[in-house]
This record gives structure tokens, sequence and C-alpha cells, in this order.
């Protein structure tokens, strides 16, 4: 049986003796010969010198031998700056964290009449009365109907995870606190490669939250930092804990492939790259702890003018035992027993060596794993995180605010990225899983959504009011909530009445107006409805731009160098819905309309880059142009349209260039079948991309052969994500960190698995009033479910 190896910190102290000599005037240091000053000449204050020696020998021993294992020269640390993977490998990291809700104390900056103002780290928190508030003082929760003053700080239910508290470090917070003090919790050390950051992230904090173990995480925030240290991720953790260790060695056993032989010096190795230590108790770090310690029995050997090694070492291990320090067993004080990491060790006996395991492409997906039982999962994680406040419920998310800083806040009322959204996920779910749960929670965020739309705010399909009182309408049919629909088609008819709205885009302007309002025309059912999509037809085919290569239109609410194309914002989402009309009503100038947007666009294809141009500004102002492939921007919306646009226009020939691009976007979304921790999100993620290829694949037009190697790489993908995910149950989402909403996060890609089941549960993606208007599946008697 393998056992805990202390570090042998007298040899090691041996040959710092050898690198380190303190000057006797305590003017500065040697260190592997190079002179480091303090000082050209004495301060006022003989202590304030002696201090700033003391810090200066303690920083070069952190870094030049807690953090290297062994003495080390100075290495250049202009690392330090961030690298141009930075954003993409936090976001990576992020989204492996299993932690959706984390209890944080914080400061109340303000209260206002609807929201609770307090901050975490660098983040704001907007919590409204929904979300989920501790008083700190007595633990009890605060009602929603609280009357001020509030108390200074609360406990909120909030983000897992800031990048704040320690510099180049991420920390991500359990969901249990890690209570018990300064001193009461142990130091993990994983020396771990950048590659498998997030896988094991996703193992540990799946491993600790399983058993209910209060813990942290810290890891190393850039890649290109991994190089300069050992503690490149930490759990912090009581390991006296017996379910702490088993939870550890668990993680242990699943990604020791991942870690490099070598431990921070003075930790106790427990397996390779893996050590643990004590917490000092005095809000330092171990690492600086103990330096700091090495570092005082230097300087007082100076002092006293000793230079023989024995006496130098003397000298340091007094400074120890003063402190209740063994130098043979440095990672914890005599008087506390450290039994535990024998425990630890023999947990990990039976674990293969680093490196001995090679990463796998996507596991198989189990037998027993459905498309439903995947959507199921995921729709029942969603449901428990939710925040109960009465009848209603809500949820909470991170978003990049205009001044791109990450705010997390309660997640607004919409379908694209708020609590509608979830609500239709769980909506349609239920009505096919008979859960209770899940229809009770589906109409507890519809109440929510309702409740929180704005009569005089956006009245957009994705992004506003529409989309709201839609997806509210159909849930209250699938579920038996009178009341509901009721107060669902009032808010209707009143946003029906209101000024259009000024962008003419399918996301959260004009041509979303349209298909949405067909929708409700047979929802509801009201004929009204229909005349106000007649209506807001006649303004975009007013507002048309003609010129010699089609028609397009100006979206006042964004910058761009030309008329847009694309589904979500551009002349394809337009087309669409001016089709639709044309379907409707025979309309010959909505045809036209749309077929000079088709012309539009086939003008502006761009072969050599096998897609269309984004002509968005980027964020900096510049005019570079882009050919991403997503759903909103990019060649699969637009793909997804031509398809739509065929069936309504009877378009049977597509021009040359749009096989081009189907195949292009084909082998786009094949990179991605077995690539861990992409980004699996409806908009501008694998599964947007991958339930558009599968839309594609039955293009008949496109050929029986070019059709089966569509379908097989949609179903490649699938179950790639199915076997990366369903395990660890940590989808990456589409925004920072995980995100439980429809078109960005973890509804939409139950939605997406839901849809491979049933392929009668509509497309949110490309919206066909017909099927989302159906009322046949939707008996509004089939279910008569009380409120939560």
């Amino acid at each position: 049986m393998s056992s805990p190896s202390p570090a042998n910190s007298a040899g090691a102290l041996e040959s710092l003796v050898r690198r380190l000599r303190v000057f006797p005037d305590l003017t500065g240091f040697e260190w592997f010969g190079v002179p480091q000053a303090i000082t050209s000449s004495p301060t006022p204050g003989a202590s304030e010198t002696r201090k700033l020696l003391r810090d200066a020998v303690t920083t070069c021993l952190y870094e030049n031998f807690y953090c290297t294992g062994i003495a080390m020269p100075h290495r250049d640390r202009s690392l330090r700056e961030r690298s141009n993977r930075y954003s993409r490998f936090v976001q990576s990291v992020l989204n492996a964290n299993s932690t959706r809700v984390a209890w944080s104390p914080t400061k109340v900056l303000r209260v206002t009449e609807s929201a609770v103002v307090t901050s975490l780290g660098d983040v704001s928190i907007y919590t409204d009365r929904t979300s989920r508030l501790l008083n700190t003082l007595d633990g009890r929760p605060i009602p929603p109907d609280a009357a001020s003053p509030f108390p200074s700080a609360v406990k909120v239910g909030a983000r897992s995870w800031t990048l704040s508290a320690s510099p180049g470090f991420i920390l991500m917070i359990g969901r249990l606190e890690l209570t018990g003090g300064q001193g009461a919790f142990h130091r993990v050390y994983w020396n771990l490669n950048p590659t498998g950051a997030a896988e094991f992230v996703a193992a540990a904090t799946h491993n600790l939250n399983r058993l209910r173990i209060p813990f942290r995480l810290k890891l190393l925030a850039e890649p290109r930092h991994y190089d300069l240290r050992l503690d490149r991720a930490i759990v912090y953790v009581n390991l006296r804990a017996a379910k702490a260790r088993e939870a550890l060695a668990e993680t242990y056993r699943q990604i020791s492939h991942h870690l490099s032989e070598g431990v921070p010096a003075m930790t106790c190795t427990i397996a390779p790259g893996l050590a643990v230590a004590e917490d000092p108790g005095d809000g330092t770090s171990f690492g600086m702890h103990r330096c700091r310690l090495i570092a005082e029995g230097f300087v007082r050997s100076a002092e006293n003018a000793l230079t023989a090694p024995t006496d130098v070492l003397a000298q340091v291990e007094r400074v120890f035992a003063h402190n209740g320090i063994n130098l043979d067993r440095p990672h914890h004080r005599r008087e506390i027993d450290d039994a535990y990491t024998v425990d630890f060790a023999r947990l990990l006996d039976r674990t293969p060596s680093p490196k001995s395991i090679q990463a796998d492409a996507a596991p198989d997906v189990p037998p027993e794993v459905s498309w439903l039982s995947i959507a199921d999962t995921i729709g029942r994680q969603v449901a428990a995180d939710a925040f109960w406040s009465g009848d209603r419920c809500q949820w909470m998310g991170g978003e990049m605010d205009r001044s791109n800083q990450v705010v997390f806040r309660t997640l607004s009322g919409n379908l694209y990225g708020g609590v509608a959204g979830i609500g239709h996920f769980l909506a349609e779910l239920a009505y096919r899983t008979q859960r209770d749960e899940l229809a009770a929670t589906a109409l507890g965020a519809m109440r929510q959504a309702l409740v929180t739309a704005e009569p005089d705010g956006p009245g957009g399909l994705y992004d506003g009011t529409l989309g709201t009182v839609l997806t509210a309408t159909r849930a209250a049919r699938a579920l038996g909530d009178s009341k509901l629909l009721e107060q669902a088609s009032a808010m209707a008819r009143r946003l029906a009445a209101r000024t259009p709205e000024r962008g003419p885009d399918l996301l959260n302007g004009l041509a979303g107006q349209i298909v949405g309002f067909l929708i409700l025309a047979d929802l509801v059912p009201d004929h009204g409805f229909r005349c106000r999509a007649i209506e807001v037809g006649g303004l975009l085919v007013e507002s048309a731009e003609y010129a010699d290569t089609g028609c397009s239109w100006s979206n006042p609410l964004i910058e761009s160098t030309a008329n847009l194309t694309g589904l979500s914002h551009g002349t394809t989402g337009i087309a669409v819905a001016l089709a639709e009309l044309w379907r409707s009503t025979g309309d010959r100038a909505f045809f036209d309309a749309a077929a000079g947007a088709i012309a539009y666009e086939d003008a502006a294809f761009s072969e050599k880059h096998s897609n269309w141009p984004d002509y968005r500004l980027s964020r900096d102002g510049t005019k570079h142009l882009r050919y991403t492939n997503f759903w909103c921007h990019g060649a699969p919306g637009i793909i997804l349209g031509r398809l739509r646009l065929s069936q309504l226009m009877g378009l049977r020939e597509p021009p040359p260039h749009l096989a081009i691009a189907m195949e292009s976007f084909r082998r786009a979304v094949e990179i991605n079948a077995h690539r861990r921790g992409v980004n699996f999100s409806l908009c501008h993620g694998v599964a947007g991309n991958t339930e558009i290829l599968r839309e594609t694949s039955r293009f008949e037009p496109a050929g029986a052969a070019w059709q089966q190697r569509a379908a097989e790489t949609a179903d490649a993908c699938w179950r790639a994500g199915a076997g990366f995910y369903t395990t660890s149950r940590v989808w990456p989402c589409g925004d920072i960190g995980d995100n439980p909403s429809m078109m960005l996060g973890r509804s939409g890609i139950g939605y997406a698995y839901l849809r491979l089941h049933d392929g009668s549960v509509p497309s949110i993606l490309a919206m066909d009033p017909t099927a989302w208007g159906s009322n046949s599946l939707l008996p509004i008697s089939r279910l008569n479910r009380r409120s939560r």
C-alpha cells in the first residue's frame, strides 16, 4: 500500500542555504548568486527595513521554491499578461462547474422597489424579490415582501465563482458554504495540466456536490501560467470528513491522466501530482506562510552573523518550532493529527499514475440512455435550480453588460435568455413525461415571466414581450391553466395595440412580430392577430431599400457597414416572415419583397469563405468583415432560412453557392463532433448548428449522398454530447459560466434532445406558425394542476 510522503524539508533547506544569502546589513540578499537589493540606503526605521527584507525574501522563496517544488533560479515572469486563449479557457472551466448556485455573504449596496443590489467581487448582483436571500445574523430567509430597512449584509444564492478573490485564479464555491473559520480545513494541491482543467472541474465539483461536501476550488485562469508553478489547482475542504476523501479519491481516479509529477514544496505528497497541507489559520496562503517562516529564520541568522549551514538551519528550525511545526512534517502543526493522510493515500492505492492513461474521444452513450432521458435529466436539474416565491419561480445567470463587465442577475422574462424560454422547455417536457414537478415549475416560470414583462418594454419575438406571451399561452393550454391563459391572451392583445417595433429583424423587430402574431392567431385563437401581422408586413415592404442586387433593410439598433445578412438580424429572417405572410394571404407584394431579400443575400455570398459576411461593426468599432457559423449570424441560420423559404415559396432549385455553403457548414459541424468543452448552446453553439444540419439533411435537392453524410454528422454530434456530458451533467453554455436559459444554456440543449425524441415539439430556431399554433396537440383540459 502507498503511504503519504511528507516533504523532505531538511534536505530542501540545505539546498536553500547554498542558494540564499541575506546581507548582514539587511539591505538585500542573493539568490543563486544574483544580488537582490531592497533599498540603497537604510530607511528611517530599522524595523521597516527588516520587514521589507523579510517580505522580499518571502516572495522570492514563494515563487522560486514553494511554487516550483525545489529551489530554482529566478524565472522570466513576463508571461503574466493574458494570452488570447484566456477568455476561452476561463469560459470552458466555468462551463464545467457543476455548482449552479452558491450561498455567498455580500454587502447590500442599495434596495430598490423591485431588487436588492449587492456585490460579489467584481460583479454586481441584482436580486429581485423571487430570489433566495438569507439574513447573515440568524440564517433565516428574508421574505420577498420584506419591507426596508434590509440588513446591511445578506447571503444571496448567487453565482458560484469569482475572478477577483485571488489574482490570476478562478475561485469556485461549492453548493454548501465552507465554514468553521480559518485553519478548520485543508488544501489539496493538484499539479494539473491546462488541457485537463475543464474535465477536472467537472469531476471535482460533481463528486463533492453529490456527497454534499462544503468546498472551494481554485485554479489558474491563464493557460500560460501553468508552467510557472505546481499548485495549479487547489481544493479547500475538510479532509477529516471521510466522504470528502472519497469524493477527491474518485476525482483523482477520473482525471489522473491530466496530472504531472511534482508537488509544491513543504506539502505532503499523497499520490503522484497530488498533495495536501493544512490551512495556516491566519488568512494567508500555505506557501506564503511557510516561506515567511523560512525567511524569518534567514533574517535572524544574518542579524546574528550566523553563516554556517547548520547554524542557519537550526535558526529556521527554531522559528518553525515556535509556530508549532516540525520541519520533518511541515504540512501541519504538531498538535493536529494528520492520520487522514494515510486513509487518503490508501483510497488512491489502485489509481493509475499520471499520464499512464490517454484522454479518449467522446465515450459511448450507455444503451439505457435515450434522447428523452437526456432531456428529462436536464429538465429536472433546471427545475431543481429554480428559486420560488409563492406560485412564481425564477433563475439566476451571468451576462455581459454594455461595458463588457460580468453581471450576475435574476433572468429577464423573455424567450431568448429569460424565464419564458425555460418555462417553454419545461412545459413541452412535462407534457411528454407527465411529471408534475416539471409542470408546476413551467407554470411558475410563466407566471414570473408575465409579471416581469414591461408594458412598454421591448415587444420582440425572442427578446421581448411577444415571445413571453406566446410561450405562456402555449404552456397554459398544454398544462391546463385557464387563469394563466387568460392573463397571457390579455397581454398579447395589449401588445398588438401598441406601436410596432423600430427594428426590421426576426430576433426583436418587425419580422419577429409577423411570425409571433401569426402563431397567436391560431393559438388563442383570434383573427385580430393575423390582421396585425399583415399590418406589420406592410410596414416592412414599405421600408425596404431597393438596389440592383435586390432589397434589404437597415437596422437603426445595430451599427453595420451594410444592411445585414443572416437569420436573427438580417434579410433571411425578414424574408421568412414575409413568405409566411404570402402563404397566409396570397398578397404578391410579400412574395416579391421576400424574393428581393433572397437576391440581396445571393449577391453578398463569398465563394472564398463559402459563407455570407457579417456586416456588424466589431466591438472596437472596426469594419473588419467576419464570416461566422451560427444560427444567429452566418451560414447555418441562412441555410435554415432557405429551407423554410423553399417550403413556403416553392423554390425547388437552390443556387449552386447554397450547396457549397451547406457542405462547408457540415464540415464545420463535423470538426466539433468530438471536441469536449465546446459551447453547446442553440444560438451560437453545437446544439444549434447540429439541429440545423439535421434539418438540412432532409433537403432532397441536396442529393441522397450528401443527405446521408449530413445525417451521420449530426447524429455523431448528438451522441458525442450525450457521451461527454450526461455523466457530469455539466453542459457548456453560450455565455460566461452556467446558464439555464433557452438560447444560451441548458434549457435549449434539453429542448434540442427533446425534439430528437418527438418531432412534434416545435422548432425554436425556425418558428413555423402552423406547428406552433396547432391546438390539436394541446388540449386545454388535459391537465388541471394546482399551482405549487
